[in-house]
């Protein structure tokens, strides 16, 4: 089943001169993991904000699940879409159940209060994410690895069809990168379609799924993680000899780069 069908994207920033996204044709399965790498600046997260609707392309298309997005409602896309952020900082103290029981909002109607059922999801998804004993701290008080991992239950906790994860390692520690890694990957075999944009061509290799990489001209080419991540395509796009190898250790590739 199609759930994201883009065509012919292309966006840039009012008075900026430049094009971020140019031509960008992009398909997504039910099920499929997508790895998005590029340089800084490239245009990975502009490329999520279009397809939440969160900015509007210049023109070209795109359909959620056999609709315009652009004619959809934006509580509809939220049903549809979870959205996991670069960073979250919590101003408020909220115990984490209730931050989590948040993520409901787009099932309820207007004006409606969470009830029992809502409580009972957000339960179930601290659970899934093995943080389960945390619901009753204050997001201000726990970890940033414990707090990344509440962002992700708060996206899932409404069941949608697809997650999109916005350089969701950037600030984590290596421990934590691997944890947060470890969950998308669950998440995709579970049946979510997982999106997550990355600098890091090993992400793309430990998720496996497809890899798509965005130039600085805003050209996207999309493919099997496998051949995606070549050294031809990475030293292209990054500008730094970049080697890929594969180690019998660990008994996959890795994306090495040579002495400073």
């Amino acid at each position: 089943m199609e759930l994201y069908d883009v065509k012919d994207l292309h966006f840039g920033y009012p008075g900026s001169g430049r094009t971020v996204l140019n031509g960008v044709d992009l398909t997504l399965q039910k099920g499929e993991v997508l790895s998005i790498l590029g340089p800084n600046g490239a245009g990975k997260s502009t490329l999520l904000a279009c397809l939440m609707r969160l900015q509007r392309p210049e023109r070209g298309s795109i359909r959620l699940m056999g609709q315009e997005l652009a004619s959809m409602k934006v509580s509809d896309i939220a049903r549809l879409v979870g959205f996991v952020p670069q960073s979250s900082s919590p101003t408020f103290g909220y115990s984490v159940l209730d931050f989590v029981v948040m993520g409901r909002a787009p099932l309820l109607s207007t004006f409606a209060r969470p009830g029992k059922e809502d409580r009972k999801a957000a339960e179930a998804a601290l659970e899934q994410l093995g943080i389960a004993h945390l619901a009753d701290r204050a997001c201000s008080e726990i970890s940033g690895g414990e707090r990344q991992q509440a962002v992700i239950a708060r996206a899932i906790v409404r069941r949608p069809e697809i997650i999109l994860f916005d350089e969701p390692t950037a600030h984590l520690d290596y421990g934590n990168q691997l944890r947060t890694l470890k969950i998308i990957k669950q998440l995709s075999e579970e049946g979510f379609t997982t999106v997550i944009t990355t600098h890091n061509p090993d992400h793309a290799i430990l998720l496996g799924g497809k890899a798509a990489i965005l130039d600085r001209d805003g050209h996207l080419d999309s493919g099997p993680a496998d051949e995606m991540i070549s050294e031809e395509r990475l030293g292209r796009v990054y500008g730094a000899p970049l080697l890929v190898r594969y180690v019998e250790e660990v008994g996959r590739r890795v994306c090495l780069y040579s002495n400073l």
